[in-house]
């Protein structure tokens, strides 16, 4: 091609071209393709930079929205009330929920919409930031009206934490540091929604990472007489959160494709909750072109799995923060049926019982097997889900007991009754008790005694556990955790320590327990009793060694 007298080998010769990760560089042979020329070229050079320019300049009317954005649409459309968005890094979810609110606040007036990050600081940077970048060009200017009033800088956000545009409706930053007690009572989204452009939706609230449970409860109350739709963002570094944790239990995949980075595993899109208004988005990095994947792709080469999932797919493996990192639902929760010596009952193997006696609140007690493969299966606790949950960590602050930790009003014989009743015609080789309390004296009539010997004299003979710090148990439970997840799972390289799903209090406390709430902490308990078993070591016993016969007809 000759243009002005000069033979052009690459449309770099002719133009400057603005770098854009949509918009494409025509290479000559697509050019000659089209047939086109020079005034082609031009044509569609000077287009281009005009979108790239008014991209900038106004993203709220010509920013792009990419093809992934649409399934929030879409799920809205349907009837979805309550989305949450799990994202891997810079997949956008930011961006899409501040359009989403901005596009709600603009055509729907009178809204009010609140927004949440952890704290004001994180608010100002992430939020209020990207809510400004999408306002229409018009209304980024400082306004002080009748009714509007906006007022920005980068440093400190939205002044007064809020703003409100012209046609009435009100944007509310807010954190969860604040005490849940100020979003009672308001209504939020908008009384009377815009219904006839496509994609115009009723927002309410958007809350960004970590939003505790106590506020998305309070939330869900506020959207009801608006009818509004209520965003949460989420990206799960560090795990799993007891709100996230919630969406995921039950949860059905409806959508899922086959993860690039993990050939072979297939990871979801979109996903149903038990709550039916309810629906689950997971946005993958590779479908942001704006995310530099590439760089990030580089970045995972040779992560263990669960990093390459959290990070570049938005699916959490594991709870967040919790004393326990390696144990995982899909690793170390096994359906009650599916457990080895259950499915076959001829398997032979080592039962255990721990207890940890109380008070006036319930005793809390599991049953262990050991395999001879050193496999160990929590079969059985009590109090189990039939008498309610044992915590509820999204209670309050620190948590509160649930129905299972009333007391009960059991004796001793009371308990010996349970523990036959759960042993059924099994043989339990030991039977592990809290050494502090299990060997407290108190006095009885006219001898002093304690519960271990208590116990034995109603033919219930325990040990005390080692007397050792927490911490030691502790270290000892994740011992029994400890795999390398960057491998596949196989005979050597695996977890020791599997839970039935029947087990549901200790499963909780496992996912919840952090040790940082003292004494009181309400998931103590289950976690108590695990760190005996541990700490005793509990082995399988050779049955000729002991003259023990185990479990074959359970």
């Amino acid at each position: 091609m000759i243009y002005k007298g000069k033979e052009i080998n690459s449309v770099q010769d002719l133009f400057h071209w603005a770098k854009h990760p949509i918009l494409p560089v025509p290479t000559m042979e697509y050019i000659n393709e089209q047939g086109w020329g020079v005034d082609e070229i031009v044509d569609y050079y000077e287009k281009r930079e005009l979108a790239i320019k008014r991209e900038a300049d106004d993203p709220y009317r010509f920013g792009f929205e990419l093809p992934h954005w649409k399934i929030l649409d879409r799920l809205i459309n349907e009837g979805a009330t309550e989305v949450l968005l799990m994202g891997g890094n810079r997949s956008s979810k930011t961006e899409v929920c501040a359009k989403q609110v901005v596009r709600s606040l603009v055509e729907n007036p009178n809204s009010i919409i609140w927004c949440f990050q952890t704290t004001y600081e994180n608010s100002i940077q992430m939020q209020q930031k990207a809510i400004y970048k999408y306002l229409p060009k018009e209304l980024k200017e400082t306004q002080r009206g009748k009714i509007g009033y906006i007022s920005y800088t980068q440093k400190r956000g939205f002044s007064d934490a809020k703003f409100v545009l012209p046609n009435g409706s009100e944007c509310i930053f807010r954190n969860y540091s604040q005490d849940v007690s100020t979003i009672e009572g308001g209504e939020i989204g908008c009384i009377n929604p815009t219904e006839d452009q496509e994609n115009v939706h009723n927002i309410g609230f958007w809350a960004d990472e970590l939003i505790p449970q106590d506020f998305l409860d309070t939330l869900r109350f506020r959207l009801v007489t608006r009818n509004a739709v209520g965003l949460i963002s989420f990206t799960a570094i560090e795990g799993y959160t007891p709100v996230v944790r919630e969406f995921l239990s039950g949860a059905r995949t409806l959508e899922d494709k086959e993860a690039e980075l993990l050939p072979g595993r297939r990871v979801p899109i979109i996903q149903q909750p038990k709550r039916s208004d309810s629906k689950i988005i997971y946005f993958h990095t590779a479908d942001n072109p704006y995310g530099g994947f590439e760089r990030i792709k580089k970045t995972l080469a040779g992560a263990p799995k669960d990093e390459i999932l959290c990070r570049a797919y938005g699916v959490p493996e594991r709870p967040m923060a919790g004393k326990f990192p390696k144990f995982s639902h899909k690793y170390n929760v096994v359906e009650h049926d599916k457990i080895p010596f259950i499915k076959d009952r001829t398997q032979i193997v080592t039962h255990y019982q721990v207890i940890d006696p109380a008070g006036s609140k319930p005793w809390f007690m599991i049953w262990l097997a050991v395999t001879p493969l050193d496999e160990i299966y929590v079969w059985a606790e009590y109090p189990d889900s039939m008498y309610g949950d044992w915590a509820d960590m999204a209670k309050g602050k620190k948590g509160r007991p649930g129905d299972a930790a009333k007391p009960n009003g059991n004796g001793y014989q009371d308990y010996i009754e349970i523990m036959e009743d759960i042993d059924g015609d099994i043989n339990v080789f030991e039977r592990i008790i809290d050494p502090r309390l299990g060997a407290t004296k108190f006095q009885k009539e006219e001898m002093t005694t304690d519960m271990i010997n208590e116990l034995s004299l109603l033919g219930i003979d325990t040990v005390p556990a080692p007397g050792w710090d927490e911490e030691t148990g502790i270290q000892a439970i994740n011992k029994w955790l400890a795999w390398d997840d960057r491998k596949e799972m196989q005979l050597g390289n695996k977890p020791r320590l599997f839970i039935s799903d029947r087990c549901e209090n200790l499963i909780y406390a496992m996912t919840e327990y952090t040790g940082l709430l003292g004494k009181d902490e309400p998931c103590k308990d289950p976690i108590d009793v695990l760190r005996y078993a541990a700490v005793c070591d509990i082995l399988y016993v050779n049955e000729k060694e002991s003259n023990y016969f185990a479990n074959r007809g359970r």
